[in-house]
């Protein structure tokens, strides 16, 4: 099956393989989590904990050519980085994205109840 060159746009023969190259990365930050890692140690699983970190991701990458992933290997030799895009904004969780749309950005006030004096 063939493809087409994302960077110069031209078909490519069938048979020829396609390499993905890197164009963007995004920085990330990463939690930590408790017991997220299985290790075998004295023949017993064990939960491990996942200290989390921070890095790169990839943003965006492209489909090309051997050949142009070969020139584009020897601009990253010669000093070339991807571009940096802007960090993605967290994204709520999917309870959070139900109750805004549902009762609006800010949650309805607990109803008021009546108290009765103690004696």
């Amino acid at each position: 099956m063939s493809y087409r060159c994302q960077k110069t746009g031209r078909a490519v023969a069938p048979g020829i393989p396609s390499v993905r190259i890197t164009v963007a990365v995004r920085p990330m930050t990463y939690p930590p989590r408790p017991k997220a890692v299985r290790r075998r140690v004295a023949r017993k699983e064990r939960l491990i904990d996942d200290r989390g970190g921070q890095g790169l991701e990839i943003a965006r990458e492209i489909l090309v050519t051997p050949d142009e992933a070969a020139a584009h290997a020897e601009r990253v030799r010669n000093g070339w980085t991807p571009e940096v895009e802007p960090t993605r904004p967290a994204r709520k969780n999917r309870l959070r994205e139900i109750e805004d749309a549902l009762f609006g950005v800010e949650p309805p006030p607990p109803p008021e109840r009546e108290r009765r004096p103690r004696y």
